[in-house]
C-alpha cells in the first residue's frame, strides 16, 4: 500500500510540473496541456489530431440562439450534428462522447477551432 501512495504522489508531481507534448498548434490542445491531467490530455490530443484530419462542414442552420452543424468525419463516414451556442461557447454533440468520456470530441473541436475559440469552455455543455 506504500508503494502505492508513494507512486500516485511521483505520479500527481510529474503531472503539476511538466507539460506534455503538442502534436497540433491548436490553441485548444495547448489549453488542455495545461488544464488536464497528462491521461486525459492524450485522451483529448487524439481527438485534437483526428479533427484536422477526418472533420469536414456540412449543412447548418439556427434557431434564435443555437447553430446546428453537420460535421462530416471521414473516419467514420458519418454526419453528426454539433450545437453550438456562439455567445456562450456551449456545444453538444450528437455522438455524446462528453457525456460518455467527460471530455468533448473531434467534432465540437473542429467547430469551436473553427469559430477561433482558444480554450476549453469551463460549463458542462448545455441540453
Amino acid at each position: 500500500m506504500d508503494q502505492q501512495r508513494y507512486t500516485q504522489k511521483s505520479l500527481d508531481r510529474d503531472s503539476d510540473l511538466s507539460l506534455p507534448v503538442t502534436k497540433t498548434m491548436l490553441h485548444l490542445e495547448i489549453h488542455a496541456s495545461t488544464v488536464y491531467t497528462h491521461a486525459l490530455f492524450y485522451e483529448f490530443q487524439k481527438q485534437c489530431v483526428s479533427s484536422l484530419n477526418s472533420c469536414s462542414a456540412g449543412d447548418s442552420s439556427r434557431d434564435s440562439t443555437t447553430r446546428f452543424l453537420d460535421v462530416e468525419d471521414a473516419i467514420l463516414r458519418t454526419t453528426y450534428i454539433v450545437a453550438f451556442n456562439p455567445t456562450t461557447f456551449d456545444a453538444k454533440c450528437s455522438c455524446k462522447m462528453f457525456e460518455r468520456k467527460g471530455y468533448i470530441c473531434k467534432h465540437i473541436i473542429w467547430i469551436l477551432s473553427g469559430k477561433g475559440v482558444r480554450k476549453i469552455p469551463e460549463q458542462v455543455p448545455f441540453e
